[in-house]
């Protein structure tokens, strides 16, 4: 309410000056229109007049001022245009050599005209009465119509405006299709620019593509992290925008699909390395047995006991789907050891890093903590069992 109040006293204060604006100029154009239709008049009538009158006092010593007092009465008694104008008209010399100054606003109008080979310069004081109605009419149409013709027009561009525009001109846009293209720029916060910049100077989409494609109204409801997330999706995707925008709305989920050896992480599928993929699912199956203490953790196998339990569902998924025959064989030979997990749980960090980033890598990663018992270090994925699923068959397992 505050913001439309505000907006109206900024229309007003507008519109009030132009049409102080609009009155003053009106007023300026009614005086100088006045003065040039009596200076024409007057052109053509005063020699006349004064050759007229002359010759009824040639033979006067000094007839100018009788001249100039017999002219004076005639603007007086005259019905002419002048009058009708609301102007009065006085000969003040016949012939004045002051050089007077023009402005269309003063009070004398010179006027210059010839009598055989003798140049004259008459000056007259003219008094002409505002119409003042008609000005302020006059007025009150222009700067209305001024006021709707500024509503109408575009608004000054913003600088993150002129910089996609500049971009947009740069990739072979024209000038009307790149200000039709950022009409609603204006309408992105920072961030969603910032978004939008990193998939246009990544090259993952052009300026145009990335404005078109990506409008206020399907990013408004964007977090941060989900526009992270879009920056994936369309890297992943080679640029398919809806592909893009189902990734950034999808939840923080961790898929394996053992059969296919397929992994989707916030609705992305990656792909992984084989081995560090088989330990990936190990470490999530671990995350999905709730029952007990444990919740997911377990310990580093001893340096001096390997774990050969442990290594025996490694051994079936790997054989199931069919797995490094070398990996496979270490495992059935020397169990499961630290020194094997710690390479794995680095190259399974490796991957995700590299193709998510730190940021959005760290909730599918591991926690670790000192087991107290023992001394020796714990992991477990940082993801809720919530979040994790793993599809044995075709049919999903859900836990």
């Amino acid at each position: 309410m505050k913001a439309l109040m505000n907006a109206c006293s900024q229309r007003l204060v507008q519109w009030l000056l132009l049409f102080g604006l609009c009155v003053l100029v009106g007023y300026g154009q009614q005086q100088y229109s006045r003065l040039q239709q009596i200076e024409t008049a007057l052109s053509q009538q005063l020699p006349a007049r004064v050759r007229e009158t002359f010759s009824d006092l040639y033979s006067n010593d000094d007839p100018e001022p009788l001249i100039v007092s017999r002219i004076n009465e005639d603007l007086a008694r005259s019905g002419s245009q002048e009058r009708v104008q609301a102007c009065v008209i006085e000969l003040i010399a016949l012939n004045s050599p002051d050089n007077q100054a023009w402005w269309p606003f003063g009070q004398q109008l010179a006027i210059s005209w010839q009598w055989d080979e003798r140049q004259y310069r008459s000056l007259l004081s003219v008094g002409c009465q505002t119409q003042m109605p008609q000005l302020l009419g006059t007025g009150l149409l222009l700067s209305l119509g001024l006021m709707g013709l500024i509503c109408l027009l575009p608004g000054p561009i913003s600088a993150a405006r002129q910089q996609w525009m500049s971009r947009l001109l740069q990739e072979g846009s024209s000038l009307v299709q790149g200000y039709a293209v950022t009409s609603e720029v204006d309408r992105l916060n920072p961030a969603q620019q910032q978004s939008l910049w990193t998939l246009v100077d990544s090259e993952v989409c052009t300026a145009r593509q990335a404005l078109v494609s990506f409008s206020p109204l399907l990013l408004s409801d964007l977090s941060e992290d989900q526009l992270d997330w879009l920056q994936v999706g369309l890297r992943q995707s080679n640029g398919n925008f809806e592909t893009a925008l189902q990734v950034a709305r999808s939840e923080n989920r961790l898929v394996f699909d053992i059969v296919g050896g397929g992994l989707t992480v916030h609705g992305v599928p990656l792909s992984l390395p084989r081995t560090p993929y088989f330990y990936y699912l190990w470490y999530a199956s671990l995350r999905l047995q709730t029952e007990g203490a444990e919740n997911g953790w377990t310990i580093n196998p001893s340096v001096q006991r390997p774990d050969h339990q442990a290594a025996e569902q490694l051994i079936e998924w790997m054989e199931q789907a069919d797995g490094h025959r070398k990996a496979i064989n270490d495992l059935k030979q020397n169990g499961l050891r630290a020194k094997t997990l710690d390479q794995n749980r680095n190259k399974i960090k490796e991957e995700l890093v590299s193709l998510l980033g730190e940021t959005l890598a760290a909730p599918f990663l591991f926690e670790t903590e000192r087991d107290p018992k023992t001394g020796r270090s714990r992991y477990r994925l940082a993801l809720p069992a919530s979040k994790i699923e793993i599809r044995e068959t075709s049919e999903s397992v859900k836990r």
